[in-house]
């Protein structure tokens, strides 16, 4: 996920508005408010960004597109975070409830299975005539 983060990230160019690496960068951070791969820096393999300090404007908070200040490593508005440490987060948090309804699930399900048993066997017990 980072190497293939990391290419869309120098393949990026606003410029183009049919990309879907555009949307899909835009996407991920303005979801996650996360900023590169890796973190902002990342940034740096971009062309339009190379300088080490401009930023696409969705690694800024809303603060900063409501006061239309551009997003730079030097305002406090940007995401220090990278995109890939939080998206990771996000998967091994969802993994983890999904693991616990699978739990309950299958005790679901053994019930089921005990509960028909048990019904089964009185069910046995009358005479029908």
């Amino acid at each position: 996920m980072l190497k293939g983060l990391n290419e869309a990230i120098v393949k990026y160019n606003p410029t183009h508005n049919d990309s879907a690496i555009v949307s899909v960068i835009d996407d991920i951070q303005g979801t996650f408010h996360c900023c590169g791969a890796n973190g902002p820096f990342d940034w740096q393999n971009n062309t339009l960004y190379h300088d080490g300090i401009s930023l696409p404007p969705t690694c800024c908070n809303k603060e900063a597109k409501a006061e239309g200040l551009n997003c730079t490593t030097t305002t406090s508005f940007h995401f220090t975070n990278g995109c890939v440490d939080i998206i990771t987060d996000e998967l091994k948090s969802s993994l983890n409830t999904l693991g616990w309804a699978g739990v309950v699930v299958i005790v679901v399900q053994f019930l089921g299975v005990v509960f028909s048993c048990m019904l089964s066997n009185q069910r046995r017990e009358y005479i029908y005539v």
